[in-house]
């Protein structure tokens, strides 16, 4: 019998390891239960009166092995010397006698559903002396770890099959690998080709079943598996698409019998050659070899899918077929490229290639964008270098210009300064690397974060949006001579459209591109935690209530919970990735360096982190995602995209700010922020961006105050702006001097104090707690009106968008029922991506007591009544008195600050007094009670009683 490359490569790994226990893992359809057989018939030659196991989890898939032909003629072979006991098919009551009184070594081909019933394999006599386990990914079931821990002293050699495999005993050891890659580039099966629909409304399951259509009907089988989530979806997907598609036999195979007229069976599809449908509630009948299977499709509405269930799924229909071109899989509701490729990667094992073509086109007078994936062998183009010093000079940079350069000679002297400063510092090619990126992702709106919208030179290369001569903002707090090491550049893009940049990337630079590494270390409470799980203390316990629980445990366990966490304390814990630090290396990422294999994250990971980054002079720009672009973007792309220096500012909108209207713009919601907006009264921008510097630095510390007078040090800029005017320095050595007091320099801290007086130097004890990148601030100040203006203009667009891309600190309640107010029910949100398991649960909406809605949906019965009954907020006798739900929690050490909603517009704050804080009181839905008013202009009142509700 012939066999293929990777079979006779995998026999040979086994005979070289000596047939050592471990896993082969090796690619669906690429032939696996011919290996096992033939390391069978290689084993016997090394121990003639061996015990043979064939393990598997399903029994279907051993009697499909009965039916292989390739299988039986080499089982033949073993008739003469071997019993061959197939317990899949014949059952036997004493099938553990019959084993023990063998006259001859034996092969046993059993399911493990058989074998460990009532643990019946203790009683065997005979040892086993080898095991071959396919579909060894089953190894996590309970009674199969029971099974190989009993044996775990008999010598047996225990060889596992699986394309998904654990890598856990017994099958730590992988002996032979052969990826979904490799197969595909030697053509052992066809190429995955893999569709997505997507749609701004609701898809309706008629929209769905028409483009299934066009893409079915190009196949050359047309047999499709539909995996459906439930039993329900099954029966009725099957009699929806039998409407649709009358050329085609329907069949179902679930739990149930079905007694539907003209519906097959199981049988059926697996016997028919072609124009089938399978309806199947999950994966089922794992392994199962369907004949001339092209084509799966997921309609359980999954957004995010194990990678394991998507590759076995996946690996059915890429069976070689002389007729088969491709297959097809379509996962109705993938959520982008990047995800799919997530899935694939673990498997695919496709080192530093990027095979994958992305497209997409519309259908449906452009309402729906059918999104398609085709893996397939790629070629290296050697793609030429964009990081050269001797191709980037300032005329290069200046062809890159997005904005006019202004003729002024502030802007000019300016420009030429920092153009210097690059030069001098050999940058301009890093700044070169920025724009390519802006160029690959020049359909996307970005904001930058950070010092680099500092640079005019940024400005006018469209990188950043803010015009730092304008607003007075100081080059030198993002570069400046003294600065040894290199700048970061961070875009903020829409959240919702970061994955297709990652993609975008490793596409144009494969396996040059690496995401960074945090370096997590372990402090005081992440090392008490993790004492208390080695001790065994393994139950939930929240933060509020650690040290109580620990006081409870006995002295001496408290002692070694004590000495453990300081022996741990501060040491290094793991490496977690960084939320968007890439670097590029032009040769390809070293292997030494990486820590992820790229096809686990689609871009390798690296173990080094922002500060190792930083000492190797690599230049890093971080890829950050913000729901408040995608909050936009979605509603006005033409808004996201303006320029705001044409932008009027608008009175309607600013007032929005002025009464503290502020819920529902990301990154100016809370509480905190909505009083600064009221005592401020911003009437521009460079108000807006002052609320913004004065709230989020220092918002752990906030004592109440939101004035400020001219005088005060906001930002990093002031700070450089005030050093550079009483040290007598300029702006590049008044940057320095900040980072210096930032970090603690004793030496140059002196060196300043010796230039101030002390009243002057305690004007700078607050840059820790509230220095603030200036050109940060405005940048988000820029984007913050934006989405107040969409709130003012467009408030229905802004609230559907809000609830599908804003992730609150308020609680869940709060943008519900605030987009309520503007005619946006929140059902219609949640039934707009639903998956099949939250249809029903989604049933109940508005069909509830309040408590009940509430228990189960986050809010009360709206359409019972739109605000919570019994609320109430009052003054009486120099008291005000309330009854509210509770919006949001702050705990500041013994004081909670409660922000709380008592009318439709009415939110207060009421801040009580604790002795002692449980995470009870997290769970409270309301609180009433009365208080002395604090200030009257944001209802502010310090409680004297209350309770919860």
């Amino acid at each position: 019998m012939s066999i293929r490359n990777n079979q006779q490569s995998a026999i040979d790994a086994v005979l070289f390891n000596n047939f050592k226990s471990g896993v082969i893992a090796h690619a669906t359809g690429t032939g696996k239960s011919i290996i096992g057989i033939k390391i069978i018939n290689e084993y016997i030659k090394f121990n003639s009166k061996a015990n043979i196991m064939w393990l598997c989890e399903f029994k279907i898939i051993i009697n499909e092995l009965f039916n292989n032909k390739l299988f039986c003629d080499n089982l033949k072979e073993l008739n003469k010397d071997y019993n061959l006991f197939n317990y899949s098919i014949k059952k036997d009551k004493n099938w553990i006698s019959t084993l023990n009184n063998s006259k001859k070594p034996y092969i046993l081909f059993i399911n493990r559903a058989y074998l460990t019933s009532q643990q019946k394999y203790k009683n065997l006599k005979n040892i086993m002396n080898l095991i071959i386990h396919d579909e060894c990914h089953s190894i996590k079931n309970i009674s199969t770890k029971s099974f190989y821990n009993y044996i775990k002293n008999n010598n047996c050699n225990i060889i596992g099959l699986s394309a998904t495999p654990y890598y856990i005993y017994p099958f730590e050891n992988l002996i032979h690998s052969y990826t979904l890659y490799d197969a595909i580039i030697n053509k052992d099966i066809v190429n995955p080709h893999i569709f997505w629909f997507t749609k701004e409304q609701k898809l309706s399951i008629n929209e769905i079943i028409e483009e299934i259509d066009v893409i079915v009907r190009s196949l050359y089988y047309k047999k499709i598996v539909v995996w459906c989530g439930l039993i329900s979806e099954c029966n009725e997907l099957a009699l929806l698409f039998s409407r649709h598609f009358t050329d085609f036999k329907i069949c179902i195979d679930t739990s149930l019998n079905v007694n539907y007229h003209s519906i097959g069976t199981f049988d059926t599809f697996k016997d028919i050659s072609s124009n089938a449908f399978l309806f199947c509630a999950a994966k089922h009948r794992e392994g199962s070899d369907i004949k001339n299977l092209d084509g799966c499709i997921f309609m359980d509405k999954v957004s995010k899918r194990t990678p394991k269930t998507f590759i076995q799924c996946l690996g059915r229909v890429l069976r070689i077929n002389e007729n088969k071109q491709r297959g097809i899989i379509i996962d109705i509701k993938a959520k982008s490229a990047y995800d799919v490729i997530k899935r694939l990667g673990l498997y695919l094992n496709n080192n530093n290639k990027f095979p994958y073509s992305y497209s997409y086109y519309y259908s449906n007078n452009n309402k729906i964008k059918i999104n398609n994936l085709l893996v397939e062998e790629t070629i290296d183009n050697s793609i030429k270098e964009i990081i050269n010093e001797n191709d980037v000079s300032r005329n290069a940079i200046k062809s890159k210009f997005k904005k006019n350069v202004i003729d002024n000679d502030i802007y000019k002297k300016r420009l030429e300064m920092e153009l210097d400063i690059f030069e001098e510092k050999n940058l301009l090619k890093y700044l070169y690397f920025a724009i390519e990126i802006l160029e690959l992702t020049k359909d996307i709106p970005h904001v930058t974060r950070g010092s680099c919208g500092s640079s005019l030179l940024c400005y006018y290369l469209g990188i950043s949006h803010v015009d730092p001569v304008k607003y007075n903002i100081k080059f030198e707090r993002f570069l400046n001579i003294y600065r040894n090491n290199l700048p970061d550049i961070d875009f903020d893009f829409p959240h919702s459209s970061r994955d297709e940049i990652f993609f975008r990337l490793e596409k144009k630079w494969p396996g040059k591109i690496a995401r960074i590494s945090n370096h997590v270390h372990y402090h005081e409470k992440s090392a008490t935690r993790a004492v208390l799980k080695e001790l065994g203390h393994n139950k939930f316990i929240g933060k509020y209530e650690i040290n109580d629980y620990i006081k409870k445990l006995p002295k001496s366990t408290r002692d070694i919970i004590s000495n453990r966490v300081k022996n741990i304390e501060n040491k290094f814990r793991m490496y977690s990735l960084h939320c968007g630090g890439i670097v590029f290396y032009p040769e390809g990422v070293p292997e030494y360096l990486k820590y992820t294999a790229k096809s686990q994250n689609v871009i390798n990971q690296i173990t080094l982190n922002k500060y190792d980054i930083a000492n190797e002079k690599k230049f890093k720009i971080d890829i950050l995602s913000s729901r408040a672009l995608t909050q936009l973007f979605e509603v006005d792309p033409e808004l996201a995209f303006k320029d705001f220096s044409n932008i009027q500012l608008d009175n309607n909108v600013l007032k929005l700010f002025k009464m503290g209207k502020n819920i529902g713009i990301t990154l100016a919601e809370s509480p905190l922020i909505k009083k600064a907006m009221i005592d401020t009264n911003p009437n521009s921008i460079s108000d807006l961006a002052l609320v913004l510097a004065i709230i989020r630095p220092a918002a752990k510390e906030y004592s109440g105050k939101t004035e400020i007078s001219k005088n005060d040090i906001i930002y990093d800029d002031d700070a450089v702006e005030f050093l550079s005017k009483n040290c007598n320095v300029d702006y590049s050595k008044a940057d320095y001097y900040r980072r210096c007091i930032i970090k603690y320099d004793n030496d140059i801290i002196d060196e300043i104090k010796k230039k101030l007086s002390i009243s002057l130097y305690s004007k700078l004890d607050g840059l820790h707690g509230y220095g603030f990148c200036k050109a940060h601030a405005y940048s988000y100040a820029e984007l913050i009106y934006k989405l107040a203006y969409l709130k003012t203009y467009k408030p229905e667009q802004f609230w559907k968008s809000t609830l599908k891309n804003a992730e609150s600190s308020y609680r869940s309640w709060v943008h519900l029922f605030e987009a309520k107010q503007n005619n946006v029910d929140f059902k219609y949100i949640k039934q707009l991506n639903e998956s099949v398991y939250c249809k029903k649960k989604n049933n109940d909406i508005y069909k509830l007591n309040h408590n009940d809605h509430l228990q189960k949906y986050g809010i009360w019965n709206l359409k019972l009544n739109l605000m919570y009954p019994g609320c109430y907020g009052y003054i009486h006798n120099n008291k005000y008195f309330y009854k509210g739900i509770i919006a949001s929690i702050k705990v500041l050490d013994k004081v909670i600050i409660y922000f709380i909603c008592v009318g439709i517009n009415r939110y207060i704050e009421v801040i009580i007094n604790r002795l002692y804080i449980n995470n009870l009181l997290f769970k409270k839905f309301g609180i009433k009670g009365h208080g002395k008013l604090e200030n009257s202009s944001i209802i502010c009142v310090k409680s004297i009683m209350n309770k919860y509700f």
